[in-house]
């Protein structure tokens, strides 16, 4: 399986503070089957230009996941607060490992105005877009059109575990259920912060997404369509 938003690096943002947290998540995601997971710092348009440090810290977690002998891949990644200077950065955004996706995060609460046209702009940039957890945001609940135009124009549908799993909230779950029954084009990611509370769990969503379309439908928001957002 492959985790495309997680936030598994040290002493970057409100993920894990050290190293050895971060290995506890590598952990729990090696020993729950994934595979890869993509690092995804949250990362505001005015860090957009310096951003090496986070390949670098990819570089010492894939390391440390060696040196343990975990099956486990990072990847660079990042979670793009979704503000309109982000369109004056466009040669500066991280992609999702090797693929050319953004992981763009609307706002959780408040309805933008500028976000159709923010992604139609990356889009025109030659940018992909996954969008990270609608079912979260406050646009969900109040203009879900929103994210059914978004989707018809090509953007990925991030989904959260714990939002299907119940973990959430009622409403939450309920969002997320009619997402992934409506739009093909859904993951499942962890949006995973630490090993206990938010931990780097897909496995766990199994039996949701299996009653939402079964065996297959579980593959391929974990495996195939991940698998071609970061470029596997």
């Amino acid at each position: 399986m492959i985790d495309l938003h997680c936030h598994i690096l040290p002493g970057v943002d409100d993920g894990p503070r050290e190293l050895e947290e971060s290995l506890a998540m590598a952990r729990l995601a090696a020993a729950d089957g994934i595979r890869i997971v993509v690092a995804t710092p949250h990362l505001v348009p005015h860090a957009f230009a310096d951003h090496p440090w986070i390949e670098e810290s990819v570089t010492r977690l894939n390391a440390a996941c060696r040196e343990e002998g975990l099956p486990l891949q990072i990847l660079p990644g990042a979670e793009v607060v979704a503000a309109p200077e982000v369109l004056q950065h466009l040669a500066a955004l991280p992609r999702l490992g090797a693929g050319g996706y953004v992981l763009l995060e609307p706002p959780l609460v408040g309805l933008p105005n500028y976000l159709e046209e923010l992604v139609f702009g990356l889009q025109l940039s030659g940018a992909e877009v996954v969008l990270a957890h609608p079912e979260r945001t406050q646009i969900m609940r109040v203009k879900p059109e929103v994210f059914s135009r978004l989707a018809e124009r090509g953007c990925v549908l991030q989904i959260n575990v714990a939002s299907l799993t119940g973990g959430a909230g009622r409403v939450t779950r309920r969002l997320a259920q009619g997402l992934v029954r409506d739009f093909p084009a859904c993951v499942l990611a962890t949006d995973a912060h630490d090993a206990l509370h938010r931990p780097p769990l897909l496995a766990r969503a199994a039996t949701a997404l299996r009653k939402l379309g079964g065996e297959a439908r579980f593959r391929e928001m974990t495996v195939e369509r991940p698998g071609r957002v970061v470029g596997k």
